[in-house]
């Protein structure tokens, strides 16, 4: 049987894009790529990323790159081996205003897992949905001076560089059974549950839309403004706490503060002086 023209063509169309995606597959730099990855993550995160190997692969939404022999050294100098770490291009349009983004997703195994995107324009920027990260592996102390948490962290994040190289971006997160210690705290703090929808950026380094924390030694809501400083930790604070219940092995701590409990209802608290030596009152 004699083939149609318009067969013939669309049969010729088919394999031109066959060979191209497989010469592109070919001659792709995956390298370039894995370097790329390895310096954002180490922006990101404080982690330094070794990829051992990075070769094509296919997933439901198109071909990809997947790294194996993935190695995390965390900013104390242990390492951690990820088990999985797929990428491919994201399918937006911004390549073509020249920002090109990757969609990533990871299994961390203890790290936790990720699944997103990753620009690699200038400074970078990060956003998805991060699942039962392990939050004692997060430097958080690059962010906040003397703050240090355990426990698991779940919830989207969107993050980018301004021009002056400061974080910009909003965090909807959720941490839970854990423990917080920050400054001002002589001690840990146990929660069950700790949420959070901070922003980033703008006039102040932070806006604080909503945080709670729920655990057997404190019940409370906070919201408020971190300002902008020279000195990292001297950023003015200016945020409203309400303390729904307090623990007994916490009501000591606070009368020292010279906090007053209120015995009937919430307790409403100013906290003001800076990130690294607040004041109540």
């Amino acid at each position: 049987m004699k083939q149609k023209p318009w067969a013939r063509a669309l049969s010729l169309a088919f394999a031109a894009i066959a060979l191209t995606a497989l010469m592109a597959a070919w001659l792709f730099p995956y390298q370039r790529v894995a370097y790329l990855l390895s310096a954002h993550a180490s922006v990101w995160t404080g982690f330094e990323l070794q990829i051992g190997e990075l070769g094509p692969t296919l997933s439901w939404a198109g071909p990809g790159l997947e790294a194996r022999n993935v190695r995390a050294t965390l900013p104390g100098g242990d390492s951690l081996v990820l088990p999985s770490l797929f990428v491919r291009p994201a399918w937006t349009p911004r390549w073509l205003i020249g920002d090109s983004r990757l969609a990533i997703a990871v299994d961390g195994g203890a790290l936790g897992r990720f699944d997103g995107q990753v620009g690699l324009g200038s400074g970078g920027s990060l956003s998805g949905r991060l699942d039962e990260v392990r939050v004692d592996l997060v430097p958080l102390d690059q962010l906040v001076p003397g703050l240090s948490m355990k426990g698991l962290l779940s919830g989207q994040v969107e993050l980018a560089v301004d021009e002056e190289g400061e974080p910009v971006g909003r965090l909807e997160v959720e941490f839970s059974d854990g423990s917080l210690l920050a400054p001002g705290l002589p001690l840990p703090l146990p929660y069950e549950r700790l949420s959070s929808d901070i922003e980033l950026g703008g006039e102040t380094r932070a806006t604080i839309h909503a945080l709670a924390i729920a655990g057997p030694m404190l019940s409370a809501t906070l919201e408020g403004t971190v300002g902008r400083a020279a000195l990292r930790g001297a950023e003015p604070l200016n945020l409203d706490m309400q303390i729904q219940r307090v623990g007994r092995a916490l009501q000591p701590l606070l009368s020292s503060l010279g906090i007053e409990l209120s015995p009937a209802g919430p307790t409403h608290l100013e906290i003001i002086g800076s990130l690294a030596r607040p004041t109540f009152r």
